[in-house]
This record gives structure tokens, sequence and C-alpha cells, in this order.
């Protein structure tokens, strides 16, 4: 309905998109752009369900995907999928999808088809282009330095001005080089980008990273760097267990009847653990762990051998009612006796079958820093909630955000009341313990902006420190003793910061 919506000068105005539950195919609307984008561009798109938060399991038949002319371009997303997706400011019931172009295109697709009754149709706002980041180099330097920064931009004649604010302000600088002040604190810049005459407004952070000295008592991690599982087991993707990244997993698949399991093992890398050092375990599930605690023990491995006491995962984790992440440790013995050891198995003990898969990211110990370490950032971030994977009541979204060291980007973590027992949190696991003198610093923001109040605040924040994965007091939020403080430059962003 009223497809012109869609494209007019009228941010409110939308075309709507009515479909059938259960007809295949669905509807589909293009938005055509008045000029061609470039692979690698970004499009953002602004849809509507129509009164309040949308439930995004119902969204899985919602599609986006470039196209040039009648050519698809293959790089099709689904919002049954993880992507990057916002409410739009100053509304409940309107977000902007954004997505990377994977090739030259002139409009985007817009498709969509009812996977239940609860909501038949979406609505379209718009569409926009944007020029997609440069590939950004040099901006990493040591305390004191000067930084020079090396764009490589998406469009061959794109053209660059450099400021020192996200929005207005007079440009420090043009061109695809910029070289900075002697700094000694992370500190970001954005970038507007011009091509063929047209400026796309919105400008992008570009931030230089201080790479500093080792600290006293900085660590780095020693991941697993090989594996081995069960030849008829379930376990899917297996090297993603140990190729350094913990952002990736190995999956315990759903529904496998049997016992099984996942050896990570140090045998055949540059360090390997000693005896004493404790084994830490990054898992995840995709619902509630209570159901596969009890299946899945844990033990070292020597030369090839288990060796030490099997642990089960029930004895070193909370049950948790939603998705999560979590860091498990343990340091193998036997009755109490640090024991040495190579490796560690993760076992599914029962034969029974259980619904939640069970991921296993990475393994690894610590050891003392070999070379500079930023003990402000952390090493990952892992994050919980009490609601389902694609619930509205309780979710946590762009994790990262909030440890990115850009105060202009953020996470987004919604509690619902009805549920609020079962919350939500991110978790920022940093190279080294800290001392005494640190504190905790956090900048929060409201969803819909305005003011915090600082006894409403303390009434639903908790802020907690651990230890490996020994918790420590919770900090006391007295709103009478709390420092907050609007953040300098923003009218609803508050800093807060805590003693330790």
């Amino acid at each position: 309905a009223n497809p012109e919506f869609s494209i007019d000068a009228d941010a409110d105005n939308y075309a709507e998109l009515n479909a059938t539950v259960g007809i295949a195919g669905g509807v589909w609307q293009d938005l055509i752009f008045p000029f061609a984008g470039l692979n690698g561009d970004q499009i953002e798109v602004e849809i509507g369900v129509g009164g309040g938060l949308a439930d995004f399991s119902l969204l899985g038949g919602l599609t986006l995907e470039s196209f040039n002319g009648a050519t698809a371009n293959g790089d099709g997303i689904s919002l049954s999928e993880p992507i990057n997706i916002a409410l739009v400011p100053g509304t409940t019931d309107r977000y902007k999808i954004t997505f990377d172009a994977g090739a030259d295109f002139d409009r985007v697709r817009v498709k969509f088809q009812a996977l239940a009754s609860a909501l038949t149709n979406i609505r379209i706002y718009g569409a926009r282009l944007r020029y997609g980041m440069p590939a950004v180099s040099g901006n990493i330097i040591e305390p004191g330095a000067t930084a020079t920064i090396e764009l490589n931009p998406i469009g061959a004649g794109d053209s660059i001005e450099w400021f020192a604010n996200v929005e207005g302000g007079t440009a420090i600088a043009t061109g695809l080089t910029y070289t900075t002040p002697a700094l000694n604190v992370n500190t970001t810049y954005y970038i507007e980008i011009t091509r063929d005459g047209l400026t796309d407004s919105v400008r992008y952070p570009i931030t230089v990273g201080i790479n500093f000295p080792p600290t006293e008592g900085a660590r780095e991690r020693v991941y697993a760097c090989s594996q081995d599982n069960l030849a008829i087991g379930g376990v899917e993707n297996p090297e993603l267990a140990v190729d350094g990244d913990p952002s990736t997993h190995s999956t315990f698949t759903i529904l496998k009847i049997g016992a099984f399991y996942q050896r990570l093992s140090f045998e055949d890398c540059a360090v390997k653990p000693a005896a004493g050092d404790a084994m830490h375990i990054k898992l995840g599930t995709e619902s509630g762990l209570l159901e596969v605690l009890g299946f899945v023990g844990i033990q070292a491995v020597r030369n090839g051998v288990l060796v030490g006491d099997v642990v089960p995962l029930v004895n070193l984790v909370s049950v948790l009612n939603g998705p999560e992440q979590i860091e498990v440790v343990f340091t193998p013995s036997i009755n109490g006796t640090p024991i040495e050891y190579d490796g560690v198995q993760i076992t599914k003990l029962s034969l029974d079958s259980f619904q939640t898969p069970l991921h296993i990211y990475e393994a690894y110990f610590y050891q003392p820093a070999t070379g500079p370490v930023d003990v402000n950032q952390p090493v990952d971030v892992l994050w919980g909630t009490g609601g389902d994977i694609a619930s509205t009541a309780n979710f946590v979204r762009d994790v990262n955000n909030a440890f990115d060291g850009d105060d202009t980007t953020f996470a987004h973590l919604r509690a619902n009341l009805a549920v609020l027992s079962e919350g939500v949190h991110i978790t920022a696991l940093y190279p080294t313990l800290s001392v005494e003198g640190d504190g905790v610093r956090v900048l929060l923001q409201r969803e819909e902006g305005g003011i915090i109040d600082a006894s409403l605040l303390s009434q639903n924040i908790r802020i907690r420190t651990f230890d490996n994965n020994d918790e420590n007091s919770v900090l006391t939020l007295d709103p009478e003793l709390i420092q907050l403080s609007l953040f300098p430059g923003t009218t609803d962003v508050y800093e807060l910061i805590y003693p330790v």
C-alpha cells in the first residue's frame, strides 16, 4: 500500500507490505537510489511494525538484498539471523537495519513473508545509501608518539575531511592521510566522505589506540592450538574452538544421542600450561543452561591421556534461564593437588539427547605479558539474558560497542519489568588484575534519552567485580554517594565512576 511513501521527503510517511500467513513467495518492494552505490557501501533501511516493540522471532520472514538493475547481488540478509538493527531514537516501533552491499548496486529489495498471524504487515519508511567505511591503517602508536593514519576508501575518487567532533565544527584536515599530535590516551577522530560532489553527512569514527607498555602484573592469553573429537561424535565446526578467536565456536549438536567429546590441546603449542595454571574455557548456549549442566563434564589431558578429577559443569556455573556466554575456570588437580596437563576435554556424559546446543569458543590459560598490554581494554566480552534469544522482553545487542574505546558507540541492554528477576548482563574480561585505587567507569544513557534518576539507577543496575570466576561483592550504588554526572558534550549521557 502507498509504495510512493517510502521514497518521499516525509520521514514519517511509509509504504506497507501486507502478507498472508502461509502464502509462499511473500511481497516485496524495490527502493531505487538516484545514483549507484559501490561494493562495500552500506545500505540502511528503516522499517516499522505499527505499534510497540517488535518480537524479532516474527521478523524472520523479512529479508533485504541489494540489486544492480534486475540482477540480485547475493548479499541478502534475513532478520532471522543476527544483524545490525537498532531502534530509531525517539520511537518505539521503528528500526534501522544496516548491511554491507556485496557488489555495485542501484537499489535494495525489501521482501516480507508473514510467519505468524501476529505480524502480517511491515512499514517501509525509506532507504539510505551510506558510503562504505575506508580501510584504516597506522592508528596504533606508542605513548607520546604521533600517528599517521592512512585510509583506503571504497571509492577510488572518494575525498575525505577530518573532524574532531562527531557533528559540527571545522575540518582539521583533508585527504587520505592525517598525522595526529603526540597522544598519550586513546583519541577518536571523525571522517566525512564526499563522492562525486555529494557528501555523506554522517561521519565515521576512527580511534587511535595507544600501545601501552607492559604493566606489572599484566598477562596475556595462550589459546589451545589443536583439537580432537570423537569420530562418530556430535561436534559441529570443531576447528572454530581452537582458532584463537573468542568470537567463534564449535557446537555440541542439538539432539545428538550418545556420549561424545571435544579435546582442546596445547601439546603442539609453543607455550604449554604448568601445574597450578588455571584453565579457562569460554562456553555458551542459545536458551537455558539448566538441561545441559548435568550432562557435561570437564577433565584435564596429559600426553593424550585423561588425568585428574572430572569436574561436572554444574559445579562451575550458576543455572541461568536464557541465552548466555560464560567463562568457566578450574585448576586441574587430583584431590585438590594441582597436576601437570597439556589439554582439556569437554565430554557429553549422558547417552540421552538434550535440546540446548552447547557452544565451545576457546580454552586458554594466562602467562605474564610478553609485550605491550592496554590494561584498560578487555580481551573479551561475555553477555547473558533471561529471555529467549529472539525476545524483546530481555535482550543484549551490539555487545562489543561498550568496550571498543569509542565513547560514541554503545551496547543496548533491555530488561522487561515482568521478567526483571532474570535480568541481562554484559561482562568485560580484562588482561590483568586491578590494584588498590583502581575504579569502575561506566557511561549510561536511557534508550529514550532524558535524565537518569540516581534512585532508579540504584534499584535497577548492578555492578559486580570478579577475580577469575569468583564473584566479589556487589558495588553499592547508593544514590547519595555515587558519582553520577553528565558526560562532557552530551545532554543525556551520564558518567558513573565508582572506586573499587
